[in-house]
């Protein structure tokens, strides 16, 4: 059984089908985790699969993450102390303008995703795992909005 097997629950995602592609994906994007899908997949046919598996309306963020969320779990429970360590990345799609859902990111003017994730590591900074991670966007409409935050009640 290879390492993404064990890592994800193929169960969790509700089809056989999907639950045996998704370590197979893993498996390649991890061999080249600079690399994008186009490159990271062989072939036209492995490529379409994978776009596929994520537009697929029965496949979510959550649903991908959550054997690994329990596997990291696990791996916490094997020391004394751990930390959950947070960050908030911005996804900059400006240049991408057919891309659709995105808002605005530090201006008005660029427009991607926003990503926050909670990474756990043991004291000694062994990575363990990801244990939530969620993405959203900012409306145009609440651009501005920051600035009065101490003035609302």
């Amino acid at each position: 059984m290879s390492w993404a097997v064990e890592e994800v629950k193929v169960e969790e995602m509700g089809d056989l089908r999907l639950g045996r592609r998704l370590p197979r994906m893993l498996e390649k994007l991890a061999k080249r985790p600079e690399a994008s899908p186009a490159e990271a997949f062989s072939g036209r046919a492995e490529l379409t699969a994978a776009y596929r598996f994520w537009n697929n309306p029965r496949v979510s963020p959550r649903k991908i993450l959550r054997g690994h969320v329990e596997q990291t779990v696990q791996r916490a429970l094997e020391y004394p102390t751990v930390l959950a360590i947070q960050d908030t990345t911005e996804i900059d799609l400006t240049d991408h303008p057919a891309t659709q859902g995105t808002g605005y990111l530090a201006s008005s003017r660029t427009r991607g995703l926003l990503m926050h994730s909670v990474f756990v590591v043991s004291e000694t900074g062994m990575p363990l795992g990801t244990i939530r991670q969620i993405f959203w966007t900012r409306l145009l409409k609440h651009l501005g909005k920051r600035h009065q935050r101490r003035s609302r009640p």
